[in-house]
């Protein structure tokens, strides 16, 4: 799994050592003090922070952790902002923060849509038909952004084996790459970030 760079920033010291103490025991991330070396900004507003109206803190990718439903609901209003509620846990932030550093767009299912759906970041991938047990589980490990070695090692196979699935759901999917694929795999209800 390659390493995550993930900057902290929060409204008080308390919340900047929870989350730094929640992230130092996740493998592949790495919590950084500068900026200019991260890949993706964590927020933290879970202690009476400014709300979506916050400027972004520079440039890049950025993911707001907030404070339960009511504030997720101000969020959901925000074009483009991606957030996960204090709620989740370790492995699921942890999908959100490499989606979101990938580029994509996270955020939290709202109460309405819970009864739906899992309010998981990183639910298995549905059983769709076109997509066999092995491809759903690649797929599954795409949007987490592992690599197609990593993905080899972790489900012993070789690469070609890797890149043989690969291919067959950019097929199916009718994606041209790892992040349309993974962007169509979501919208279309096969993948929850």
């Amino acid at each position: 799994m390659s390493t995550l760079h993930v900057l902290i920033r929060a409204q008080t010291p308390r919340a900047f050592d929870n989350n730094r103490t929640l992230l130092d025991g996740a493998p592949g991330v790495v919590v950084v003090s500068d900026g200019e070396a991260r890949d993706v900004t964590l927020v933290d507003l879970t202690d009476g922070g400014p709300g979506p109206g916050l400027s972004p803190p520079g440039t890049g990718p950025v993911l707001y952790l907030v404070d339960g439903a009511a504030t997720a609901g101000d969020f959901a209003k925000v074009r483009g902002a991606s957030y996960v509620t204090d709620g989740v846990s370790r492995e699921q932030l942890v999908a959100a923060l490499r989606a979101v550093a990938s580029g994509l767009t996270v955020r939290e299912p709202s109460a309405g849509e819970r009864s739906s759906a899992p309010a998981r970041l990183s639910a298995p991938v549905s059983a769709d038909p076109a997509l066999t047990e092995r491809e759903r589980e690649i797929l599954r490990l795409l949007g987490e952004g592992l690599g197609n070695r990593e993905m080899a090692q972790l489900l012993a196979l070789s690469d070609h084996t890797v890149k043989f699935h690969l291919r067959s759901i950019f097929t199916k999917l009718g994606a041209r790459s790892r992040t349309e694929a993974v962007s169509l795999a979501v919208r279309r209800g096969l993948l929850m970030l």
